[in-house]
């Protein structure tokens, strides 16, 4: 085995015997070691042993880069014709599987060759770890292909198995991280494309991708049954979880000033009547003695929902004009018109004006409407009925005065005002007076038997002035935090 002769017929017959290789190198060490010294006349080697080392190392090396080349994919077409069992692609799949093992023998290979000058030595090194390796590289296709599918299937099976084990949302989480996530092992799948041949390689996606699809399907329907569930898991509703404040709500300022003003007249013997927020001309102003002629029937003081046409003083043809009603009073012709004396109603509700808006006018506010019409009422009965309204709900010290003024369906008419100590002055509330005989004509009320009085609040003035609120407004914009204050 000194010979450089022998050395195919010793590489030929290596196969499954490393050992023995493994022994005559550290023979050949120990040749020197032994004598306890080195020998300073290093033979140089045959250029030829030099170079036959320097080929199996690139060849080495070629196996190496080709192998890596189709195991990305980037050989295209050159490889398609190749055959499975290539010699250089078998060594370089090897290769990178022992990649470690024969980087340390080519390394030991040149020392050798650089230290003691025996090329041979580290050929028969390398052809030992060949020849040791060389049975298992021949590629069986159709065993990898095997092998992948079997894999794949193991990891289904695996992952079926686990979600039949979730029982609440947190371990249905953790089994779509650890299989559906995008470093899950369902993803991970996709890596063993390339231990199969390249035509093969659609069967395999395919196979991933019906895997995937089933533990998906798997987990949304495991989804729903905790959700389904209720309290069968954490998807459901926790009833230790600290539960989010709640919140207690109450009415709108003017729905509660209505309620406080309903029920006070309602202690005095009044009933609540109501009447549509759409009106006709008869019920809004012919009924309740305004003509044709006066300024409050004319269309710029009016939300007429129809142009307004001629009409007669009776119930003619201008009677049938539809419009938003501009007072409550027209509730109080409905009343008439349905029940017969006694009566004593009142009516809360919302009116329409084209006003300018300000800070005490909209072009939609509220009414509190009063009707008492009997036997003998005068306006004593009236008086009497407001101041003690007034008293009631501003309280008992509340100063009241009534001036004299004109309504077209009160007479004798008057305006009532109150004097609020902390503006320092007298504050409209609305209008009042005797039910004119025309009225009661219109509604078949005969007036030389009955008479009746009325008077019309603002609600929203009452509202402001009860729980000091200095813009109408503000009523209206439902600035949360400005209505939580009552």
């Amino acid at each position: 085995m000194t010979d450089l002769e022998d050395g195919p017929a010793q590489i030929s017959s290596l196969y499954g015997r490393r050992m023995a290789i493994e022994e005559l190198f550290r023979d050949h060490k120990n040749k020197w070691n032994g004598w306890g010294l080195r020998d300073t006349r290093i033979t140089r080697p045959d250029r030829m042993d030099r170079l036959l080392l320097i080929l199996a190392i690139a060849y080495l090396l070629l196996c190496g880069i080709g192998l890596v080349a189709l195991e990305i994919g980037v050989c295209g077409e050159w490889t398609s014709g190749i055959h499975n069992d290539c010699g250089v692609f078998t060594i370089g799949r090897i290769m990178l599987r022992r990649w470690k093992r024969l980087l340390s023998v080519v390394v030991t290979a040149i020392i050798a060759t650089i230290e003691d000058g025996d090329t041979k030595l580290g050929m028969i090194q390398l052809a030992g770890h060949l020849t040791d390796i060389g049975q298992p590289t021949k590629w069986h296709p159709e065993k990898n292909m095997a092998e992948v599918l079997e894999q794949i299937e193991q990891l289904s099976k695996e992952a079926v198995a686990e979600l039949g084990r979730v029982a609440d949302a947190d371990q249905l989480e953790q089994f779509r991280v650890k299989f559906l996530g995008t470093k899950g092992k369902v993803k991970d799948l996709m890596s063993l494309l390339g231990r199969v041949p390249r035509e093969q390689k659609p069967i395999i996606g395919q196979r991933v991708n019906a895997v995937k699809q089933e533990l998906t399907e798997g987990y949304d329907r495991r989804k729903g049954e905790l959700t389904s569930a209720g309290g069968g898991g954490r998807m459901g509703i926790d009833v230790t979880e600290p539960g989010a404040p709640v919140e207690m709500g109450h009415r709108h300022i003017l729905m509660k000033v209505i309620d406080e003003l309903t029920e006070l007249f309602g202690r005095m013997g009044f009933a609540v009547a109501a009447g549509p927020e759409v009106e006709d001309e008869f019920h809004n102003f012919i009924a309740l003695n305004i003509p044709q002629s006066h300024p409050a029937r004319d269309p710029l003081d009016n939300f007429y929902l129809q142009p307004p046409k001629e009409a007669n003083n009776g119930k003619g043809s201008g009677s049938h004009q539809m419009l938003m009603r501009t007072q409550t009073s027209t509730v109080q012709i409905r009343v008439m018109e349905k029940q017969k004396p006694p009566i004593r109603v009142v009516i809360p509700g919302r009116v329409y004006r084209p006003d300018t808006h300000d800070d005490t006018h909209l072009s939609m506010f509220h009414q509190l409407e009063a009707l008492v019409v009997d036997q003998n009422v005068t306006m004593v009965d009236l008086k009497s009925t407001v101041i003690q309204f007034v008293r009631a709900y501003f309280g008992v010290n509340t100063k009241v005065r009534f001036r004299p003024s004109f309504f077209p369906f009160t007479e004798p008419s008057a305006e009532v005002d109150v004097y609020f100590e902390d503006k320092q002055r007298w504050i409209e509330l609305g209008g009042c007076g005797m039910v004119h005989p025309n009225v009661l004509k219109a509604v078949n009320i005969d007036p030389e038997i009955y008479s009746g009085w009325a008077f019309g609040f603002g609600i929203e003035r009452i509202a402001m002035r009860k729980y000091g609120i200095n813009n109408i407004r503000l009523l209206v914009e439902n600035d949360i935090r400005f209505l939580r204050q009552f």
